[in-house]
């Protein structure tokens, strides 16, 4: 059989399109995702609590999440990101991704984060957005493609190379999405421990309208708040992970049509194991 000039249609998602397919994956890989989410928050979550007397603790928690939610990211795209090529959604696949590569992971991720925070520091947050549009594909460059160094730099800038401001425009969205769904779960959270433990609550124990310094003071020296918060930000980071994921894999595929080239090399697996099955003396 022989194809000549063939027309794919390829059109791109938008940003909530990559939200709603995180929300679809993180249902059915839900035991997972929490199991990462605590794996690797539960530990600043509990420090957060034992700190809150010495008012650090929303030092620990801000400093703790920037520098370690990388890692859980990077964990969350190993794992999501082994579906791509056929494979299950796993901890040795997560390991299998990884393996070899873990620490030059870690340090190129925490480097950007360090970098993007210091970016946003020093610029008033101006420069944040577009560091984030322009290196935010790095976790699945380094994971998935097997990039490191300088060359997973320039491959992230040539993934989003002529969309700065649409890149932008999705970042801001994600964290938006992140910010908002944060706060929704953290709500949710203070009522469940009100009304199952009868720890203080910041919802029924705060009346309108509210003092934006009393507020900040509540959220970041009252112990069960600050706690609670930090949970929720450790919970939903993988959401919004996903959410990054799927808008790499939209982009790549509206770039370079990679879900074909990914259905090729399943064909092409699967003749040549038939192949193979059929050669004599097998």
């Amino acid at each position: 059989m022989r194809i000549d000039s063939p027309t794919l249609h390829i059109e791109s998602r938008s940003v909530m399109d990559c939200i709603d397919i995180a929300f679809v994956f993180y249902r059915r890989h839900a035991i997972r995702l929490l199991a990462l989410s605590v794996g690797f928050g539960v530990l600043p979550t509990m420090v957060t609590l034992a700190l809150s007397p010495a008012r650090i603790a929303w030092w620990w928690a801000l400093s703790s999440f920037l520098l370690v939610s990388p890692l859980l990211g990077a964990a969350v795209v190993a794992g999501a990101g082994a579906q791509v090529f056929g494979e299950a959604f796993t901890l040795s696949s997560i390991s299998a991704q990884l393996k070899g590569r873990l620490s030059s992971v870690a340090r190129q991720l925490v480097g950007a984060r360090v970098m993007g925070v210091s970016l946003g520091v020093v610029s008033l947050g101006t420069l944040s957005l577009p560091f984030a549009a322009r290196y935010g594909t790095l976790p699945e460059v380094l994971i998935l493609e097997r990039e490191k160094g300088v060359r997973a730099l320039r491959r992230c800038e040539q993934i989003g190379a002529g969309a700065l401001g649409a890149g932008c425009g999705r970042r801001a969205f994600l964290f938006g999405f992140m910010l908002v769904t944060g706060i929704s779960l953290f709500v949710l959270l203070d009522v469940v421990l009100r009304a199952s433990f009868a720890l203080p609550a910041f919802v029924s124990g705060t009346s309108l309208p509210v003092d934006p310094h009393v507020l900040f003071t509540i959220v970041t020296h009252d112990p069960h708040v600050l706690a609670t918060f930090t949970a929720a930000a450790w919970l939903v980071y993988p959401l919004a992970r996903l959410a990054s994921l799927f808008s790499y894999l939209d982009r790549r595929v509206t770039n370079e049509g990679w879900d074909v080239e990914l259905g090729c090399r399943v064909e092409a697996m699967k003749i040549e194991r038939s192949l193979g099955a059929t050669e004599p003396g097998r």
